[in-house]
């Protein structure tokens, strides 16, 4: 086999599209979206390409060239994993940056998010959802005890008025 390229074969509804990249781009993630566009990270370009559905070069993202970690412009930092939502929208995980960016399908940069900031979501989200749960636990045994308590003090109050007054209900 040739080790100069890398064959990536995507699977879209209406085509399937055969892509050939030297395998010094280190092609690391892959992406089609809804026109049977196909959008690839090249990481060691630190940009994404992206093809049409016959397989021709439309266009790039990002300035190429050396690693760049800046938020102001669309830049890469060894770009990885890759995909596509239903808007349209592509999202570039970077392994060297820490961080996910959001882009239109023009490739205009939308979002930035930091590593830091989703680990910190993820972890407010954990502890939020683990305190509901904790906390619903220790109502439902709150509740439950609280239940049997006023279940024997009742018992307990019933016999002992009763036991005070000599006073128990007769059998008709």
């Amino acid at each position: 086999s040739d080790v100069s390229t890398a064959s990536i074969i995507f699977g879209v509804p209406s085509v399937d599209t055969t892509i050939t990249l030297p395998a010094s781009t280190y092609p690391s993630g892959v992406a089609t979206d809804s026109s049977g566009n196909t959008y690839v990270s090249l990481s060691s370009l630190n940009q994404i390409a992206v093809y049409d559905s016959s397989g021709t070069l439309q266009n790039t993202y990002g300035a190429g060239g050396a690693i760049s970690c800046t938020n102001s412009a669309v830049n890469f930092g060894n770009p990885k994993g890759i995909s596509v939502d239903s808007n349209g929208d592509i999202w570039v995980a970077e392994h060297s940056c820490h961080r996910v960016q959001k882009l239109d399908s023009s490739g205009n940069q939308l979002r930035v998010i930091l590593v830091q900031d989703l680990l910190i979501l993820m972890t407010l989200t954990l502890i939020q959802t683990e305190m509901h749960t904790l906390l619903t636990q220790v109502m439902h045994k709150y509740l439950n005890t609280v239940q049997v308590v006023l279940s024997y003090l009742n018992s307990w109050l019933y016999l002992t008025v009763q036991e005070t007054t000599n006073q128990f209900p007769q059998k008709e």
